[in-house]
C-alpha cells in the first residue's frame, strides 16, 4: 500500500468492516478486519484469511489510527480480491454406492487446491478432533481433478462410498501453498436409495421392504412352493443383488396342511400346488 497525506481524507463512502460497496450480505468477511499499520516497506500484513473467498473488498486508508478508527477510514485506497472458494458456504449431496464428486465454485481455483473430509460441524479441519475419521470408499484428502478455463469451478473426485455411512460431513479446503491451512467451506450430505422387492409372482415371499444400502433381506418360496431361501443385498441404484430362489409347485398328492385347503364340500389344492 503506497501513499501518504496526499490521499485526502474526505467523506467518500468507502466500504467498512471488510466489506465492499454492493457486496452480498451473505459474504463472510475475511479475518482480521481491524486496522493494520503500513510498515516501512509500504506493506500491510493482514494475516491468514480463512473465509470470504471469491469476492472483492474495499481497502480503506487513514493517516493515523485512533480510538474511533471506524469513522477515520474514509478514503478508499483500492480493492482487495481474494481467491478461493465462495463467496457463500457450499453444500453437496452424494449417494451411497455411487461416484461422489464435489464441484467447488470460486475464483482463482487451481489444480494444487485440495479438499478434506471431516466430521460434521468440525471447525478444526485436520486437527486431532477428526484425525481418525473416514467414510469407507472416499478419499479423506483429495487434490483437484479438473479446473475450468476461467478457474471458477474445480472438480474433486472423492470416490465411491462402499459402506452404509450416512449423514452430514464437513468439507474443508486448502490452497496447497507451503504456508496454507485448511478451513471449512461447506457440508457434504450422504444419502441412500433404499431397495424393495417388486414381484407379482405368487411363488415368492420376502422381507425386502425399504432395505438400506448394503443391508440384506431374504427371498423365499411361498406356501405351496418348494425351494431354498436366498439372501439379497441392497446395492447402489436401489438394486437387490443376489440369486433368486428356484421355487417349484408342490404336488397335492396327500392331504397335508401345507398343500391342501378346505373347499366347499371337498379338499382342493392350495395356490401353487397341483393334483386331484
Amino acid at each position: 500500500v503506497a501513499g501518504g497525506n496526499a490521499l485526502a481524507e474526505s467523506s467518500v463512502p468507502g466500504g467498512r468492516n471488510g466489506t465492499s460497496l454492493g457486496a452480498s450480505l451473505d459474504v463472510v468477511a475475511p479475518s482480521p478486519t481491524f486496522p493494520a499499520a503500513v510498515d516501512v516497506a509500504g506493506e500491510v500484513a493482514l494475516g491468514r484469511i480463512q473465509q470470504g473467498g471469491a469476492a472483492s473488498y474495499s481497502v480503506c486508508w487513514s493517516s493515523s489510527i485512533g480510538s474511533d478508527w471506524e469513522s477515520a477510514f474514509m478514503v478508499k485506497a483500492g480493492t482487495l480480491s481474494i481467491n478461493g472458494p465462495g463467496p457463500l458456504r457450499q453444500s453437496w449431496t452424494c449417494t451411497a454406492g455411487k461416484d461422489c464428486n464435489l464441484e467447488i465454485a470460486g475464483i482463482g481455483l487451481a489444480m494444487s487446491n485440495s479438499v478434506q473430509l471431516d466430521i460434521s460441524d468440525s471447525l478444526q479441519c485436520g486437527g486431532a478432533y477428526g484425525g481418525d475419521f473416514v467414510v469407507p470408499g472416499l478419499a479423506k484428502f483429495k487434490a483437484a481433478d479438473a479446473v475450468n478455463e476461467d478457474s471458477t469451478m474445480a472438480t474433486h473426485e472423492l470416490g465411491v462410498i462402499s459402506e452404509r455411512k450416512l449423514g452430514r460431513f464437513s468439507i474443508c479446503w486448502e490452497a496447497g501453498d507451503q504456508d496454507s491451512a485448511a478451513f471449512l467451506i461447506g457440508d457434504l450430505v450422504v444419502v441412500e436409495e433404499r431397495c424393495t422387492f417388486n414381484s407379482e409372482d405368487a411363488a415368492f415371499t420376502h422381507d425386502c421392504e425399504s432395505v438400506g444400502f448394503m443391508e440384506t433381506c431374504i427371498v423365499g418360496c411361498a406356501p405351496g412352493f418348494a425351494g431354498t431361501e436366498r439372501l439379497m443385498t441392497c446395492r447402489a441404484g436401489a438394486d437387490l443383488d443376489g440369486r433368486m430362489p428356484q421355487c417349484t409347485a408342490v404336488a397335492c398328492t396327500t392331504a397335508s396342511l401345507q398343500a391342501v385347503s378346505a373347499g366347499p364340500g371337498s379338499c382342493v389344492c392350495s395356490p401353487g400346488s397341483y393334483g386331484v
